[in-house]
């Protein structure tokens, strides 16, 4: 569901607190902060991002436009989920709250793939899963890599049919769950594309008003020339 209290401080409602427990600040970075949360209902434990104050309208309004991409993705309204894709975070529920956005997520306890890659630095191998390994030690081998990058590609293949790109793809930015499992996350910088744009091939060039760039660490080509598209995910 997607809640909006008043805008006015002195009506507001404090969800976060009236939901949820905070047991654990997770990380915190340029989007805001994540905290490990237990719902006071149910007693299942999961993650909130609490995004930063907006700057103004201008901010609000993206960071909705983030909402309503991951809405897309990730469906909560529909019980069965029929378009969730397994290897993209999930969205339990979202609202709006003293000038921030806050996502409720699963908790996905591995953290993300930077961290999960070095804690695997010592272990052995599998060639099935991320974190069940057999014989020889040194982190990922070939067979889990290729299992890796399949599982994200499917990802962005499936975000990309639904003309949405991410723009942000780096290994902080994907999750890890206690299966192995990688989700792709945070789709703050993430875009829609027209429908044109997606069968000209001509995808975000010079077009107006829209203030992509992502972690400068990981641009692609495209993401320098300022050219929005499918291109720029799949470089990485």
């Amino acid at each position: 569901m997607f809640e909006q209290p008043e805008r006015e401080k002195e009506r507001e409602t404090d969800v976060l607190k009236e939901r949820f427990e905070m047991l654990e600040e997770l990380g915190r970075g340029d989007g805001g902060v994540v905290w490990m949360v237990k719902e006071r209902k149910s007693g299942l434990v999961g993650a909130v991002k609490v995004g930063k104050v907006y700057g103004g309208e201008k901010d609000r309004l993206r960071h909705l436009e983030e909402l309503d991409i991951l809405r897309s993705l990730c469906p909560f309204e529909s019980p069965s989920h029929h378009q969730h894709h397994p290897n993209i975070i999930t969205l339990l529920s979202a609202w709006e709250q003293s000038s921030r956005l806050h996502l409720h997520t699963p908790l996905y306890s591995r953290g993300d793939l930077s961290t999960f890659l070095d804690s695997l630095a010592d272990l052995p191998c599998s060639p099935t899963s991320l974190s069940h390994p057999p014989h020889h030690s040194g982190g990922l081998d070939e067979p889990r890599t290729w299992k890796l990058l399949a599982s994200l590609s499917s990802a962005l293949a499936f975000a990309h049919s639904l003309g949405i790109v991410h723009l942000d793809i780096k290994p902080s930015n994907v999750l890890v769950d206690a299966e192995g499992e990688v989700k792709l996350g945070d789709w703050g910088y993430s875009a829609r594309l027209t429908r044109r744009e997606v069968l000209s091939g001509k995808e975000g060039e010079g077009e107006e008003g829209l203030e992509r760039e992502g972690d400068r660490d990981y641009l692609s080509p495209e993401g320098i020339r300022g050219v929005v598209g499918t291109a720029g995910d799949v470089f990485r």
